[in-house]
């Protein structure tokens, strides 16, 4: 469900919640990275740094803050 709203938050161009639900899809299965980082949904956050830094198969993830 993360991944999905991950997704829908990213195709309205909401970048702090997609990433921020990115993370817990991927806090909860880290396979979802590799899902990740070819969707086609999460073009608007290709460039983003955080983005990189979460499907980076090396990450150390921690849950964002809400802004």
């Amino acid at each position: 469900g993360h991944y999905q709203k991950a997704c829908a938050y990213a195709v309205t161009n909401n970048v702090d919640e997609a990433l921020r639900e990115l993370v817990i899809a991927i806090l909860i299965s880290e396979s979802i990275k590799e899902f990740a980082a070819d969707e086609v949904c999460f073009e608007t956050l290709k460039e983003s740094e955080r983005f990189i830094d979460l499907v980076a198969t090396t990450s150390d993830l921690e849950p964002l803050e809400p802004s």
